[in-house]
């Protein structure tokens, strides 16, 4: 996250509201535009931990762009 300026609150915005959502496998990258931002969608890879109700954070990127 520090690499790629991504605050926490970003992150948060990301796995609660995302604009896109992509399954892969057992995996998710959930990403967000943000206005205030001019490198494209930020995105998150998470595992979701159902026995745990939370996400796992892999990573983090920018400039994320989803394939049609």
């Amino acid at each position: 996250m520090m690499e790629r300026l991504i605050t926490t609150e970003e992150l948060t915005q990301i796995l609660d509201k995302p604009d896109v959502s992509v399954e892969q496998g057992s995996k998710w990258i959930l990403a967000k535009e943000f206005p205030n931002r001019n490198d494209n969608l930020i995105a998150a890879v998470v595992v979701e931990r159902e026995d745990k109700n939370l996400w796992v954070v892999i990573t983090v990127m920018v400039q994320f762009e989803k394939r049609v």
